[in-house]
């Protein structure tokens, strides 16, 4: 039977191993339900060559190329993808899919009759009647994959394989899906009849376009025979009609357009907006040195950034798309998780100063492709590159753009290599700090100094290069914080970076954000709420900006909705290995409130997806205190201790306050004791736990050891609080100073750190539970002191709600 179209031998070709077909007959039950399918699809038969003899394809005795060169004249290509297609040695895989493959990118050779060469009007890609483009070659994936199958395939198909998945999952299985198969035991849960549809309406799409730029090769209607008296009278002045006519539709255009603009009839005209959000997936490196994983890394991270800076698109963070690094999981699964309408996936090769990047945007729930392109560029060309994705993607969504968006998304034109390359690798060294939260505190550092050389030798290769400044902030933030503690010009070097990066680059907001930071460790929290808000003005999908945000309205106490709002936006868009932290942040926040349960709530969700229950028990421990269940507590905070290389602060001061409550105080004292010697920490790391030491040794006799830890206590608190560091923030300092002064018998001075404390816009409860019952620091004061809290209630004051109700 031959093609809809002239030239062609077959409408479809379908490519498979013989291994596949036996036993059950899978490939041939395949090809006739396609058959059954395709002819509900098309008012005209489609031709389909299937060769089932005994072997891949052809005899050995054949002439394989003359052989082929007929039969792969077909329009549509189908390779049925499995775990033994990919052999460079079969028939199947040399002779069909690389020479299809060939042939599609160089060209269709034309019949006898139509002469020598290739038909010019169709290449391995096609675009659509809807402005999408599909490929000509149709994968069915019927295995899971080897990593190396999948990169050879890839690598023959330059870019990233997007098949039609026919694969049945359950444990341990990976087997092609049968009509029989029951889809609510598949994990995939896909239906056979649905895969066999998908490709039908493929077949269609492709085939119809295909038709219709055969009709009008040059994409354009071309000149056709007169078939009207009016058309041959008009030919002859052709030209200067066309001119005419050309001055007709400009004005049509224009009038049509202003009507849009500026009446309601846009807002009848324009269509419903479609979700507009994003997940970039990790490009793959797919080029011949696997030591350039930092660069594709890099591709992924900035594109991600330059995407982030449109406010009418959610785009998921770079820790959220990390997960699915080198995975097999499939485009709607992805989507779903990451709760994203499409995906923009790709795969970088790079050579020497060159590189090559092919790019794809999918519609998640059809699996269409939007928009797709490749790029050979310089490494000089590296930004532009980005930003150019950015905007077709841009386009491809039917965003339009803001002038301050298209400001944003411009490219910073060209880089010097050096410094980009080291630039990257540097930002790679500190995404492993980042989330290497568990690992040897030795080799967690090793990254950190890493990435700090890293950022160093990229500012030496190019002193104008505006984000390498920010990235070395960022480092100097997690290498200083607590050993500059106390210093005058603390985390200053965040400052300098940059304004110094600001001069270079307006449009940094990485350098707005270390400049947030900078002042809400200071203490100005008013402004580090001006700088995080410039930061979202570049990138309103900037996680950690908004995260700021949320921690300094809870510090200035305005208005606690508004930093769970906040809170709760950055667990939409940060849904990677930060996701589980971000809901524990929520979950200390309603902590803090005194909302135990749904703290609890937000705990138990981040729990399974880190596989790190530690905070779960924390939560546990606490509640159980507060229903002085001290031994329960105990118990719950051993098991938030399991798993850690070196013991967190808040193991060490959990179970020694437990042991303290139940009055095991030599036990207390010795858990404090082996922290302090184990982590050799900073006195910045000690605050708040100093006076619980000097109590316990003041309970078991060393009294003299006692005064020592309470002096040490007075003397850091009262600098926290002069040069306003985060303990004091939150008026903790004062706290801890009044226990002090109250149990050395310094009542006066007690009250006033007291009435210190009760100005925080909201008293949290633990501060009530310590001086109700909990805490032996105030026993000499207790009544006054609650009174004077308790007073705050009656006030109006901001206090939890369970801490008023609570007295």
């Amino acid at each position: 039977m031959p093609s809809v179209l002239p030239g062609f031998e077959y409408d479809i070709f379908i490519s498979y191993r013989q291994k596949d077909n036996r036993g059950d007959h899978w490939v041939t039950e395949f090809v006739n339900a396609l058959k059954t399918e395709l002819e509900a699809t098309f008012k005209e038969d489609i031709s389909i060559y299937f060769d089932e003899n005994p072997h891949d394809g052809l005899l050995e005795t054949h002439n394989v190329d003359k052989s082929l060169e007929g039969k792969l004249k077909c329009l549509i290509f189908i390779p049925i993808i499995s775990q033994t297609y990919c052999d460079p040695k079969s028939y199947a895989w040399q002779h069909e899919f690389c020479a299809f493959n060939r042939m599609a990118i160089e060209g269709t050779p034309l019949s006898p009759g139509e002469g020598k060469g290739v038909r010019p009007e169709f290449g391995r890609d096609i675009k659509l009647s809807n402005g999408n483009v599909a490929s000509r070659i149709l994968p069915i994936k019927i295995h899971d994959l080897d990593t190396e199958d999948k990169t050879l395939l890839e690598n023959e198909l330059g870019g990233v394989l997007r098949p039609i998945e026919f694969i049945y999952h359950s444990a341990g299985v990976n087997r092609p899906l049968n009509p029989s198969d029951n889809p609510d035991k598949n994990l995939n849960k896909t239906f056979y009849r649905d895969q066999i549809n998908k490709v039908a309406n493929g077949v269609k799409h492709i085939i119809g376009a295909m038709k219709k730029s055969a009709a009008s090769p040059s994409g354009d209607s071309r000149e056709a025979i007169p078939s009207s008296p009016l058309e041959r009278i008009i030919r002859p002045n052709r030209k200067r009609m066309f001119t005419v006519l050309s001055v007709i539709v400009l004005l049509m255009a224009l009038t049509g357009y202003l009507l849009y603009s500026f009446t309601p009839l846009r807002t009848l005209l324009q269509p419903e907006p479609k979700d507009k959000s994003i997940a970039v997936l990790p490009f793959k490196n797919i080029g011949s040195d696997g030591n350039d994983e930092y660069f594709s890394d890099g591709m992924t991270e900035e594109v991600i950034n330059y995407l982030a800076k449109v406010k009418e698109l959610k785009v998921m963070s770079r820790t959220s798309v990390e997960q699915y690094k080198g995975g097999n999981k499939d485009i709607r699964s992805i989507a779903n998780e990451l709760d994203v309408s499409t995906i923009l996936e790709g795969s970088v090769r790079k050579a020497g100063n060159k590189f090559r990047i092919s790019v794809q945007l999918i519609e998640a729930e059809t699996g269409f492709h939007l928009w797709s392109h490749e790029y050979d560029k310089e490494i000089t060309d590296v930004l532009q590159v980005q930003s150019e994705i950015a905007k077709e993607v841009t386009d491809a969504l039917s965003i339009v753009l803001s002038a301050n968006e298209k400001q944003n998304i411009e490219s910073g034109g060209q880089i010097q290599t050096i410094a980009y390359d080291f630039y990257l690798k540097a930002r790679s060294e500190l995404l492993s700090f980042q989330l290497g939260t568990r690992m040897d505190p030795e080799v967690r550092n090793k990254h950190l100094q890493n990435s700090i050389s890293l950022f160093k030798k990229s500012i030496e290769a190019d002193p104008k290069f505006s984000k390498a400044y920010t990235g070395l902030g960022l480092t100097f933030h997690q290498q200083n914080f607590l050993k500059n503690y106390f210093n005058e010009g603390f985390l200053d070097s965040l400052k300098i970076l940059a304004d110094r990066s600001l001069k270079l680059d307006l449009q940094n907001e990485e350098a707005f954000f270390l400049k947030g930071i900078h002042y809400q460790e200071d203490g100005k929290f008013d402004e580090a709420i001006d700088e995080f808000n410039k930061a979202l003005a570049i990138n309103p999908n900037y996680a950690d900006a908004i995260m700021g945000l949320a921690i300094n309205q809870f510090r200035i106490g305005r208005d606690p909705v508004i930093a769970l709002t906040l809170l709760q936006k950055t667990i939409e868009i940060d849904r990677g290995p930060g996701l589980a932290g971000h809901l524990r942040g929520m979950g200390l926040a309603y902590l803090y409130l005194g909302f135990n349960d749904k703290a609890k709530e937000f705990y138990s969700r981040a729990a399974p997806l880190d596989g790190d229950s530690s905070m779960l028990y924390f939560m546990k421990a606490v509640m159980e205190q507060d229903e002085q269940n001290y031994q329960a507590a105990y118990n719950s905070m051993s098991k938030a201790c399991v798993g850690f290389s070196s013991t967190p602060w808040f193991c060490a001061d959990g179970r020694a306050w437990q042991l303290q409550l139940m009055g095991k105080y030599k036990e207390s004292l010795d858990v404090r004791l082996r922290w302090e010697e184990n982590t050799k920490n900073t006195p910045a790391e000690q605050l708040g736990q100093m006076h619980r030491t000097g109590w316990l040794y003041w309970q078991t006799g060393n009294k003299k050891k006692a005064q020592g830890y309470f002096d040490r206590m007075i003397e850091y608190g009262l600098e926290s609080i002069r040069l306003n560091r985060d303990y004091a923030q939150f008026k903790s300092a004062h706290f801890d100073l009044a226990g002090v002064y109250a149990f050395t018998g310094q009542k006066e001075k007690a009250y006033q750190f007291l009435e210190e404390f009760s100005k925080v816009p909201m008293v949290p409860k633990w501060a009530i539970n310590n001086l109700n019952w909990q805490d032996p620091m105030f026993g000499s004061i207790r009544q006054n002191a609650l009174k004077k809290l308790f007073n705050k209630c009656k006030r109006g004051s901001m206090l939890s709600t369970t801490a008023c109700s609570s007295g």
